[in-house]
């Protein structure tokens, strides 16, 4: 018979991410990556929503938000200090470039990055 470690299966039942939808856009975030990840923009109001999310990442204590957002956002989250790690030519619909960017929250976080 195989013995599990049961606290462990416990703590990461409780350990649960979560996608909803904030303004128009969808969001996943969590304690089991300790992170807000916008998955889909919302266009219509972004600069709305990244101080959104900035407040939700603080209530909640995640290290960072992660964010896949089309080019035309892009000087919206830049000057909300975000990172530009990647770009992908024609991502959206095979038009429109996508950009993957972050922003570290804490100081622990930016010491692991990469």
């Amino acid at each position: 018979m195989r013995v599990m470690d049961c606290e462990k299966m416990i703590q990461q039942a409780i350990l649960v991410d979560s996608i909803e939808n904030i303004k128009g856009s969808v969001i996943q975030h969590g304690p089991h990556n300790n992170r807000i990840y916008l998955m889909g923009l919302n266009t219509d109001d972004t600069r709305g929503l990244i101080a959104t999310l900035d407040d939700m990442a603080v209530k909640n204590g995640y290290g960072k938000i992660f964010a896949k957002i089309p080019a035309s956002s892009w000087e919206a989250f830049k000057s909300a200090d975000y990172i530009k790690e990647a770009v992908v030519p024609g991502f959206f619909a095979g038009k429109t470039d996508g950009f993957f960017c972050q922003i570290l929250l804490c100081q622990k976080t930016k010491g692991t990055e990469s």
